[in-house]
């Protein structure tokens, strides 16, 4: 069931059908401030510095276990196999993958520590798709997705992917685990047009007097190598596009909470991949934000 095994250029043990297994947690440090807490569902908590800068709901244990079904990462592909038939539906990861038996899927976690991957195959497809975790000083937290086509004929995809319930920054611990639906009616999700770039932020510091407060930084997310992306905040956005309906694009969310969805197609030869990336961070103030635009922009 686990073996070391070389991906990448890296020394990875990897742990076959942890499905099976009791869920367990891990750690995903880093030699910076940025911090991670991964559970072998996929629910996490991460952020930078302590709890209050976390990018996703600080949890105990056993909710972190469960935080899979709506907190952090969520793929949804959208396959024409072969250009015939039916568009097949594919959730890697999804609870109802857990009783097909074409399906396979493993943990890898480097033999520094610093990396984790999840990986699924679906022989009935002929696909992979594998995520993986690692810290970046300077960029924050990066997810970097890969999907596979190990079948001999080219296949057409519908792609969304993207992290779910990020927190804006400066809602205390205390407050948010005692009065969420409070915290909530603070929120603001914004997209800029030009970057991509995902803004999570409070409209105003939270406090219970009567005077003015500006809460002055904010957590973001950006993505990196899907072609002509579409940006989607909402969860309903992911409801439709399940469904296979027309989702369009989103740039504004405010008294919710918030998700950074991005929806693409892809066209993938036989015996080929591709690769793209999720990139998330904690805390910037204005100038950080908007010299992070640039970059992006350029």
């Amino acid at each position: 069931m686990g073996q070391f095994v070389d991906l990448d250029g890296q020394v990875f043990y990897r742990i076959s059908e942890y499905e099976e297994m009791s869920p367990f947690l891990m750690s995903v440090p880093s030699d910076t401030d940025l911090w991670m807490f991964l559970a072998s569902g996929g629910g996490l908590a991460a952020g930078r510095v302590d709890a209050d800068g976390s990018l996703f709901p600080y949890e105990t244990v056993d909710r972190l276990h469960n935080g899979h079904h709506f907190t952090g990462p969520c793929t949804v592909l959208l396959i024409e196999p072969g250009g015939i038939g039916d568009t097949v539906r594919w959730e890697p990861f999804a609870e109802a993958g857990k009783e097909d038996p074409s399906i396979e899927r493993a943990i890898y976690k480097n033999t520094t520590g610093n990396q984790v991957i999840f990986e699924e195959l679906h022989r009935g497809l002929a696909m992979g798709f594998r995520y993986r975790w690692a810290a970046s000083d300077d960029l924050g937290w990066v997810r970097t997705a890969t999907l596979t086509n190990s079948g001999d004929q080219a296949r057409q995809i519908r792609v969304m992917d993207g992290l779910r319930n990020l927190l804006p920054h400066g809602a205390p611990l205390a407050l948010y685990q005692q009065a969420s639906n409070l915290v909530d009616a603070y929120k603001r999700t914004e997209i800029d047009d030009a970057s991509g770039l995902g803004i999570f932020s409070l409209t105003s510091a939270i406090s219970d007097k009567a005077e003015a407060g500006e809460m002055l930084r904010a957590n973001v997310v950006w993505s990196l190598g899907l072609e002509n992306p579409r940006y989607h905040l909402s969860l309903g956005a992911l409801a439709d596009f399940r469904a296979g309906r027309v989702v369009s694009g989103e740039r504004d969310l405010r008294g919710a909470r918030g998700n950074y969805l991005v929806s693409s197609r892809i066209s993938l030869d036989a015996n080929t991949s591709t690769r793209w990336h999720l990139i998330a961070d904690s805390a910037l103030d204005h100038v950080e934000v908007s010299t992070l635009r640039g970059r992006i922009v350029k």
